[in-house]
């Protein structure tokens, strides 16, 4: 692949072949798992509720390779 880079989540050190990376800027990368888990604690604070299955079931992890 052109332009492939292996790549860490900044927060939880998750691969980006075992999650989605939804956010990289100023060095700062944050996978799928660390946005849902943010989504879950603002919902909790705001008393607002939270999606049926939460929102980790909104971006499953990466499908392992042959599986």
């Amino acid at each position: 692949m052109t332009g492939f880079r292996d790549i860490t989540c900044t927060l939880c050190d998750r691969h980006n072949r075992d999650v989605h990376m939804v956010g990289a800027r100023d060095g700062l990368i944050i996978c799928s798992v660390c946005v849902a888990r943010c989504a879950e604690i603002l919902d909790a604070d705001t008393g607002v509720e939270s999606p049926a299955g939460g929102w980790a079931s909104r971006w499953p992890s990466k499908p392992s390779e042959g599986t």
